[in-house]
């Protein structure tokens, strides 16, 4: 069981920008000047797994920051996250923001006319020099993106546990039409019968 938000964000499960800059230098390549031997960071770093979301999401709703006027958008439906830098697990929350260019592919499936859709993605994050946070987001799906079918879901969690499930009725097999009956035979002519031959005269 995890830790249960009222909304999961980047910063909710731990990840603030901070804590993203120093995850992102300490595995960034170190540049050392030959002639002062002064270390410096290299201009960029290799991606760190930050966080990672699993859900189902059956809404959307476009929003903007007040402060910043940055825009952004609102998943909801059932979401897990795990914070993959301290491993905390945060579970059962209905509210989910995530960076706009993971966040809009997920809203633009349900513009399609998905009812709901299952997803499963995980974040990371990479020094970058010229960012002006210090670093910049990636994605990995670990899944396609699909429509959810939670009743397949379900079935299947029971059957890994061991749970007999019943069968569904099978309809019966539609009867083959009869065969046409063939045709009767017509029957054949009688045989003439024989002429009695005409008694001789005496």
């Amino acid at each position: 069981m995890g830790k249960i938000l009222k909304k999961i964000t980047l910063r909710t499960i731990g990840l603030d920008k901070m804590t993203l800059r120093r995850a992102c230098e300490a595995v960034v390549p170190k540049i050392k000047d030959e002639t002062s031997g002064v270390e410096t960071l290299a201009f960029k770093g290799p991606g760190v797994k930050i966080a990672q979301f699993i859900g189902t999401i059956v809404a959307y709703k476009a929003g903007v920051v007040k402060d910043t006027e940055q825009t952004f958008v609102k998943l909801s439906g059932q979401f897990e996250a795990i914070n993959m830098l301290t491993g905390e697990v945060y579970t059962e929350c209905s509210t989910l923001i995530l960076p706009n260019f993971v966040a809009d592919p997920l809203a633009n499936a349900l513009r399609s006319g998905a009812q709901s859709v299952d997803f499963a993605v995980v974040i990371t994050a990479a020094y970058d020099e010229k960012s002006a946070v210090g670093y910049e987001f990636g994605a990995e799906s670990l899944m396609p993106t699909t429509e959810s079918d939670a009743v397949s879901a379900i079935k299947a969690r029971l059957q890994s546990q061991g749970v007999a499930l019943a069968a569904p009725k099978s309809a019966p097999a539609l009867a083959a039409p009869p065969a046409p009956a063939p045709a009767p035979a017509e029957a054949p002519a009688p045989a003439p019968e024989p002429q009695k031959q005409a008694g001789k005269r005496k």
